[in-house]
């Protein structure tokens, strides 16, 4: 066959090899190697491409499995994507000098191959890790380990490095504003994650199932976490959202069986269903004023928990929140200052929370002093409990007062380990209870007596 019938050419582009295979000398003049021009042509031994051509296609030389040799001319100026992808033979080449353009996965699949390049050219080559177009990274197509997203992208698109196993580390550029919906999935070895303070939104599950992540700084401009965004990121221990967040989405840290703590801010509006599902060793949470509701089981199967921060006027937003029998204390703020409360969930009413959210304090008293059964608490809930009703009586019995007094005396030590002696006595002191002051530093010197005596520290009077 001869050269014409081999290649055809079309103004100056080779678009489609028809020989053989063999070795191969692309004929002079050719400014071009058309996209697929040689696609699959297994029996293809060597290629040399004549100075001239400008260009080679994408997926040019694509699964040319016994190529071994390229010969590339001086005159190359741009290799387009997947050029010479599962090419198994090929072991070495040169690239010139001149080269200013390098698709993405132009090597891929070619493995032990060596490169032959100047730096300027090694730069573009690693540039083609990336599927980047019109500043979206589609997808990212290289290797793993720590990478650096190149200046530019402003977005990542859906899935750009979902599932990469080997990824470790990732640095995002200053510029973008986007990471897109699954952008991360199942990264399982993504240790460390360094975001842009450009960022503003992260779309649904693009942290999802990173369970090798343990700490995230989200930065001040971000105002959209979508929903599962660090769902069952097992190694996450804390996380702050940063101010502009107004809602947590459903799901959006379920899982994260390492949560400890997490830091919701001032305007926030929304927590959504399930938000903090199975954060089983979550201790505490602080809820801010600007909550206007909790999503349903928003903290199921947070056994953990132990302590929950929040206005004294939002206490209404609790009703389901919580999975039944969790007990912990609830931490209020407002006009009286700090409060303590002993707080039990339950599905059909029979719990704490039940006496606390319409006010029946007599009930409230009852239940938390004989610890019955529809409001059994473990002892450091039931002693915090008893703290807050001296602290603020309302409507309280002198035979409750004296039960609980008689409960804190017995369980002093108890008491100074479920709280700092310091915390109480402030919250004390900000009431204006000089006698409930008096009380905690007797009950102090008997549960500590080589503590420091803190009582000059303290203005009796109120």
């Amino acid at each position: 066959m001869n050269s014409e019938g081999r290649f055809g050419i079309y103004l100056r582009e080779l678009t489609q090899y028809r020989g053989l295979g063999g070795d191969v000398t692309v004929p002079a003049g050719v400014k071009k190697i058309g996209d697929r021009a040689f696609l699959g042509c297994r029996r293809l031994k060597s290629v040399t491409l004549p100075e001239g051509v400008r260009e080679i296609g994408n997926e040019a030389f694509f699964g040319c499995s016994e190529l071994w040799s390229v010969r590339l001319p001086e005159s190359l100026s741009r290799i387009g994507d997947r050029a010479f992808s599962n090419c198994g033979s090929l072991k070495s080449i040169r690239l010139p000098d001149g080269l200013r353009a390098v698709g993405f996965g132009v090597f891929e699949g070619c493995e032990g191959l060596e490169i032959a390049a100047a730096e300027e050219v090694r730069a573009l080559l690693r540039g083609g890790e990336f599927d980047v177009r019109e500043g979206v990274l589609g997808q990212y197509n290289g290797r793993g380990g720590h990478v650096v997203v190149p200046t530019g992208v402003t977005k990542l698109g859906r899935r750009a490095f979902a599932d990469c196993g080997e990824l470790t580390g990732v640095v995002l550029p200053e510029g973008l504003t986007e990471v897109g919906i699954l952008a991360f999935e199942g990264c399982g070895g993504l240790t460390d994650v360094v975001l842009p303070k450009s960022l503003k939104r992260l779309g649904d599950g693009a942290f999802s199932n990173c369970g090798s992540l343990a700490a995230v700084s989200l930065p001040e401009g971000l105002t959209a976490l979508g929903s599962s965004a660090f769902r069952n990121c097992a190694g996450l221990e804390r996380i702050e959202l940063p101010q502009g967040v107004t809602r947590v989405e459903w799901n959006s840290f379920s899982g994260c069986s390492s949560l400890r703590s997490v830091v919701l801010p001032e305007g926030l509006r929304r927590i959504g269903s399930d938000a903090f599902m199975n954060c089983a060793v979550l201790e505490s949470v602080t809820l801010p004023e600007s909550l206007q509701s909790i999503g349903s089981d928003a903290f199921e199967g947070c056994t953990g928990l132990r302590s929950v921060s929040l206005p004294e006027g939002k206490l209404s937003l609790l009703s389901g929140v919580f999975p039944p029998k969790a007990c912990f204390i609830l931490r209020l703020t407002g006009p009286r200052g700090p409060g303590f409360l002993a707080f039990r969930a339950g599905k059909t009413g029979d719990s704490l929370s039940d006496f606390i959210l319409p006010g029946d304090w007599p009930g409230y008293d009852r239940e938390l002093l004989t610890n019955a059964r529809t409001g059994r608490c473990p002892l450091p809930v039931r002693l915090l409990g008893a703290f807050g009703r001296l602290l603020h009586p309302t409507a309280l019995s002198e035979e409750a007062r004296m039960s609980y007094a008689a409960l804190l005396k017995k369980n002093a030590k108890r008491l100074f380990q479920a709280a700092e002696p310091e915390e109480l006595l402030c919250a004390a002191r900000e009431a204006g209870r000089a006698e409930l002051i008096a009380f905690l530093l007797e009950l102090r010197r008997r549960a500590c007596p080589s503590s420091p005596d803190p009582a000059d520290e303290f203005d009796l009077e109120g």
